[in-house]
């Protein structure tokens, strides 16, 4: 005959009171561990952050430094190159002085046109009392005070005579200037100098028969 015998409710209330408790310990050690993982990732990123950041800015400025004064160094040295240019060209111009007070000297073609630009000689009025002659030797005159060479061009035709100025420049040669209005003309045997040089004049036939230059 077989008996039918209860479990006893001490086993029963022991055996889930040990489950409680490893449930309960699986809870604890999962919540905790993953709230010190969540801590411990949020202090490594801050610690991460401060240190890249304080390396990153320092290679940063390091990097933007050089940049910053690469480029200044380029434009500082040309705008002082040039500066510097401008007044060593003076001081060793007046360095340059002769004795007699100048250092005459042949001009480029561009130091021609920029001294025909603040001369005033051709700002003159020409008159009985001051013709062509005066224009000239004022320009040669005022070439002299700037160190520049200049010639007086003496000027044949086969009624009359006229006077301008000339410059060997070093870059283009000789040039021509008529000294009343600046302009760069030719000056060739032959040609008719008001014509050929554009000017429209009414005048008598002024065709070049010879000309001399007095440096």
């Amino acid at each position: 005959m077989l008996v039918n015998k209860s479990f006893p409710k001490t086993k029963i209330f022991g055996i889930c009171f040990i489950i409680s408790l490893v449930v309960a310990n699986f809870w604890f050690w999962q919540h905790y561990y993953v709230e010190a993982i969540e801590a411990s990732r949020s202090q490594g990123f801050q610690a991460g952050f401060q240190a890249g950041y304080k390396e990153g800015f320092n290679n940063g400025n390091l990097t933007g430094y050089n940049q910053g004064y690469n480029k200044g160094y380029s434009i500082g040295f040309k705008e002082g190159n040039e500066t510097g240019y401008e007044a060593g060209y003076e001081i060793g111009f007046q360095a340059g002085f002769s004795i007699t007070g100048y250092n005459i000297r042949d001009p480029t073609f561009k130091e021609v046109l920029q001294f025909l630009e603040h001369d005033q000689t051709d700002k003159n009025e020409y008159s009985e009392n001051y013709t062509c002659w005066n224009f000239a030797a004022d320009v040669k005159n005022n070439a002299f005070k700037t160190g520049y060479r200049c010639g007086l061009v003496y000027i044949e035709f086969e009624f009359s005579a006229h006077a301008i100025v000339c410059f060997n420049t070093t870059d283009k040669g000789l040039i021509f200037v008529e000294p009343q209005d600046d302009k760069i003309v030719k000056v060739e045997i032959g040609i008719d100098y008001w014509t050929d040089n554009g000017y429209n004049v009414i005048v008598f036939d002024e065709t070049i028969i010879r000309y001399g230059i007095v440096w």
